[in-house]
């Protein structure tokens, strides 16, 4: 008899309990999919908000904002811009009622999109769900000078809205404690170069705008066909600074990068396009890395895909090389302080294809791949 009233109660709880869990996730849901009635209306339409610390500005925005600052230039005391913390922007609307909203944003050049959404009658900087950091959600960067168009839609009503700015200064892309390398957009030093055996020849790569980027406005090309079938295409080099690496484990360093994977219309030879990632050391640390007697590392991707991908190369996952000219002679230790140089190589496998693709925005992070 007492076991039957223990399980009364045991079931009493559990409906309890039930019932609550129903509840909350009932309370949860219903406001996130709130449709308008047949009576909504925007009672203020929808607008930028961008203070420059001075006043609010229309048609334009920034993410980030430079101010005065003395500097001693020479023995000169003069003003000079410094950059200070990025700023957010927001979003202003009013409606009638509350209603679920979304504000879809996107870059005219740089193809890069964000979304916020949010349910609510009114949209301020009081409301989180109307501020945008400048980020985006897609593999795409927003870029400087660009015009962009924000679009309010909301659920259950035909009503939307569309407003078109300049975004003035983009948020400062990077991760926690990561090193850009290049961006291919000038002002990083690299020396390019094609295969110099090939009879037929192939232009070095190139920087070129003709393929939107995931940030900027260029991207890295490297492309051609293999007719003394060497393997070899052509590639670049960048010279590392010495800090680079410093103090870090091969396990704790990260080659980020996005790689293009050109569709059917470039008529590559299928499934033969591979990018060689490498890093030089120079062993003896004499100043100047030796391919006939020290170490490089490197990576083998295969670009079997088609447009952006985010690519995260762990230095530990690095190789020796196996060419006894470039690289292959050294320690066979993988010394990240001694790091002199990164490069990106195309090959041509099997030999005697037509390949390319493209990179851009290479980083170092440290501890984990990057993420945008």
């Amino acid at each position: 008899m007492r076991i039957f009233k223990y399980s009364i109660v045991l079931l009493i709880a559990f409906g309890a309990i039930l019932a609550c869990k129903r509840d909350y996730v009932g309370n949860y849901l219903a406001p996130e999919m709130k449709a308008a009635s047949s009576d909504f209306r925007m009672v203020d339409s929808l607008k930028t908000n961008y203070f420059n610390g001075v006043a609010f500005e229309k048609g334009k925005i920034s993410f980030s904002r430079d101010s005065a600052t003395k500097v001693l230039v020479n023995g000169i005391l003069i003003k000079g811009p410094t950059l200070l913390a990025p700023r957010n922007t927001f979003f202003t609307a009013h409606f009638n009622e509350s209603a679920k909203w979304t504000i879809t944003i996107v870059g005219s050049v740089s193809q890069a999109q964000k979304t916020l959404t949010g349910v609510s009658t009114f949209l301020d900087s009081s409301n989180v769900d109307a501020i945008w950091d400048g980020n985006s959600d897609n593999g795409y960067y927003f870029i400087p000078t660009e015009k962009a168009t924000a679009t309010l839609t909301i659920l259950g009503s035909e009503q939307q809205q569309s407003i078109s700015f300049i975004i003035a200064r983009t948020i400062a892309y990077k991760a926690n404690s990561a090193v850009l390398l290049n961006d291919f957009e000038g002002g990083f030093s690299l020396i390019t170069y094609g295969d110099d055996l090939d009879p037929f020849g192939n232009p070095a790569p190139d920087t070129r705008t003709d393929i939107v980027p995931p940030q900027g406005r260029s991207s890295m090309v490297i492309e051609g066909t293999d007719h003394n079938g060497d393997y070899f295409i052509g590639g670049y080099q960048q010279p590392l600074d010495s800090s680079t690496f410093l103090g870090k484990s091969p396990s704790d360093i990260y080659i980020n990068m996005y790689i293009y994977g050109f569709g059917p219309e470039k008529k590559l030879t299928p499934n033969a396009t591979k990018l060689n990632i490498g890093v030089s050391e120079d062993d003896n640390q004499n100043g100047a890395f030796d391919p006939e007697k020290e170490d490089s590392f490197e990576q083998q991707v295969n670009v079997d895909w088609q447009g952006w991908k985010l690519v995260s190369i762990r230095y530990s996952n690095l190789k020796p090389s196996s060419s006894s000219l470039n690289g292959g002679n050294g320690n066979k230790n993988l010394e990240p302080s001694k790091a002199v140089s990164i490069s990106a190589n195309l090959i041509s496998s099997p030999n005697g294809s037509t390949v390319g693709t493209a990179l851009d925005y290479m980083i170092v992070s440290f501890g984990k791949p990057y993420s945008k």
